[in-house]
């Protein structure tokens, strides 16, 4: 299995454990998001949190990808398909910039550390300690604020 496939596997796990959203557009807001706040690491010359948020906008390229279907695809118009591309292109640029910046073998083991840290945060627990998944009323999974936070700082 190649690295590509492994991880669409651990993005489809994710999706699977946590009952994500498969609005591909709720997928494809997330990679507008996840793409400007890589942007603005790299503005900021932050290589750790340009890591992360590299890894961020692989996650939902790849969640977005998992939600296409057929009926979608035949239902994109012209201006959808154009927007989807232009959208898509912006993050493969920014995803672009990084590569020159971390090695590749760093770069997929932060892929591995974003999974696991999104895997235990996205649960929260309640009064008696059992553990839920939360979601906004756009139906995106709530991180867990106590959870710690992803560290990458020995990859860049």
């Amino acid at each position: 299995m190649n690295e590509v496939s492994y991880i669409r596997g651990m993005v489809k796990e994710y999706m699977v454990t946590s009952n994500a959203s498969t609005d591909p557009n709720l997928w494809l807001k997330l990679i507008i998001e996840e793409t400007e706040e890589l942007a603005q690491a790299i503005r900021k010359n932050d290589k750790e949190n340009m890591l992360k948020e590299a890894c961020d906008v692989g996650w939902v390229v790849c969640g977005f990808g998992q939600t296409l279907t057929s009926d979608f695809e035949q239902t994109v118009t012209n201006v959808q398909h154009h927007t989807i591309n232009s959208v898509l292109e912006h993050a493969q640029k920014m995803i672009d910039l990084i590569a020159l910046e971390i090695p590749a073998k760093n770069r997929f083991k932060a892929f591995e550390r974003v999974y696991d840290n999104n895997m235990g945060r996205m649960y929260h627990f309640d009064e008696k300690g059992e553990k839920y998944i939360k979601y906004d009323d756009d139906g995106k999974i709530v991180k867990n604020p106590d959870y710690p936070s992803v560290d990458l700082s020995d990859l860049v």
